[in-house]
């Protein structure tokens, strides 16, 4: 019994642990900071309102311009903070950028077909420089209209979405990567 008390305290502190570095409100993470470890604290933690996770930060990396206006309108909602990029270099830069300011780009929606350095040169680079450009738990999408030309590419990529885009199947893909990364962080 006592074994068991101590494997669900273990399990709660965890949970606060998890919970008290996914927030971003100073008040919430005083609540977390200052919790007695116990259902009630639990209670009031899941209870308190004003608890909110930090936003996913997204990079969306196409050289048409109409094309990062619909990704961004989809995706647009208080979960995401959403960068926009013209070609592969400037996803390096950015994501460079990131890296150099302790932040992290956690998704990456990346056309194929673009000026300067085409996408799957530029995650090529990414995934063999991991720790010069993200982290270990950067989801990557490939976006383009030519899937015969990712075929070859699949292990670069964690999921792809076909040109023309369809709403559900990017809100569904991010919502699925949304929970993985916040489980893995």
């Amino acid at each position: 019994m006592e074994k068991d008390i101590e494997i669900a305290l273990n399990k709660i502190s965890s949970l606060l642990s998890f919970v008290y570095n996914r927030v971003e409100n100073k008040d919430a993470k005083a609540l977390l900071k200052n919790s007695k470890i116990g259902i009630n604290s639990i209670k009031d933690i899941m209870e308190t309102k004003f608890i909110a996770y930090k936003p996913i930060n997204i990079l969306v990396a196409d050289d048409v311009k109409l094309n990062t206006c619909i990704l961004e309108a989809i995706l647009d909602d208080r979960e995401h903070k959403i960068f926009i990029v013209y070609d592969g270099q400037e996803v390096l830069d950015k994501m460079q950028e990131f890296k150099e300011i302790n932040k992290e780009i956690d998704i990456l929606l990346i056309d194929h077909y673009m000026p300067n350095m085409i996408g799957s040169q530029a995650v090529e680079i990414i995934r063999k420089n991991q720790l010069k450009y993200s982290h270990n738990n950067l989801k990557i999408i490939s976006i383009t209209s030519e899937s015969n030309s990712i075929i070859k590419l699949q292990e670069l990529y964690d999921e792809h979405i076909s040109k023309p885009f369809i709403k559900n199947d990017i809100i569904n893909i991010t919502k699925i990567l949304k929970k993985k990364i916040r489980n893995n962080k």
